[in-house]
């Protein structure tokens, strides 16, 4: 290091740092909360120093999915012990979702929202908002220091605090999110498809027909219509929580022709199979449903 270079205000060693060419030892020099330079040799003088010795050193991890439960469901999990699991799992950033109460729904609600977890989070955080089915207006001029990113349901779900089954207002979100530049984070399932199924064989009367009423047609049926508003619109859209290997392929296509559109799997989906569903009934419950061993062995590929 030479003299115009400034002394780090902390310098990390081990010998298992985490870099894109793979785990190696090295040094890692710290000031102003930034990482300067990650080196085979010693920097030299530092403030502060921290060996890690075997442990693996690696950038903090982003949560983009959490549900910290703060406001109203705290009984669940609260902001202080929600963030103390993340940063305990090496997470340093997190994205809280809407389904609180009252819902994150308006800038209004996301202020209150981040007044009650100011002085009580160890990581730093953002929200997604929740979209306000009959005000879709908001996403054209949403404010980026209340939000980036509006989460929608497509399909009913016990904890969502709005579901989306107009078509016009569906298509009214994706035209104000892009005028807005506003991501959409999307449970897409079709809520229509279900219950015209629901209308026909009567409403699941246990956990395990449960997941046998809610079959990989909603999953694909609501990523067609997400793909063709995204292409119509030119809006930014990450759909959550994928869970068939036709939506896989959807969206991977989707890619590779352009369209701005990502997605994201639970460690359920890549985990458990529909067989474990069978054996386990209600604890693999969950919305997507857990489908087969193709399906798991797609979303690991993609």
């Amino acid at each position: 290091m030479d003299r115009l270079t400034p002394t780090p205000e902390l310098v990390v060693s081990g010998r298992r740092l985490v870099t894109p060419q793979g785990v190696r030892p090295g040094h890692v020099s710290v000031t102003g909360g930034r990482i300067t330079a990650v080196t085979d040799t010693d920097p030299g003088p530092a403030a502060a120093r921290l060996d890690a010795g075997e442990h693996y050193v690696l950038p903090g991890l982003i949560d983009s999915h959490v549900h910290f439960r703060t406001p109203g469901l705290t009984h669940k999990e609260d902001w202080e012990h929600g963030s103390r699991a993340a940063v305990r799992g090496g997470v340093t950033t997190v994205m809280d979702m809407p389904n609180t109460v009252p819902p994150t729904l308006t800038p209004e609600t996301a202020s209150a929202k981040a007044a009650l977890v100011d002085g009580h989070s160890l990581v730093d955080y953002r929200f997604h908002l929740g979209l306000d089915p009959d005000r879709p207006e908001l996403l054209a001029d949403l404010d980026a220091r209340t939000a980036t990113s509006v989460k929608i349901f497509m399909a009913g779900h016990h904890t969502a605090p709005t579901v989306v089954r107009d078509p016009d207002q569906l298509e009214k979100a994706f035209a104000a999110a892009a005028q807005g530049g506003v991501q959409l984070v999307l449970h897409a399932e079709d809520d229509g498809l279900f219950a015209l199924l629901d209308s026909w064989w009567g409403e699941p009367a246990s956990y395990l027909e449960y997941e046998e009423r809610r079959p990989r047609t909603g999953g694909i049926v609501a990523v067609a219509k997400v793909l063709e508003l995204v292409r119509r619109h030119g809006t930014r859209a990450h759909i959550l929580h994928l869970s068939s290997a036709e939506e896989a392929d959807l969206v991977c296509a989707a890619r590779a022709a352009g369209l701005p559109v990502t997605f994201e799997v639970t460690g359920h989906h890549l985990s458990f199979t529909d067989e474990d569903t069978r054996r386990l009934g209600a604890r693999t419950r969950l919305s997507p449903s857990i489908r087969g061993t193709d399906d798991q062995d797609r979303l690991w590929r993609a």
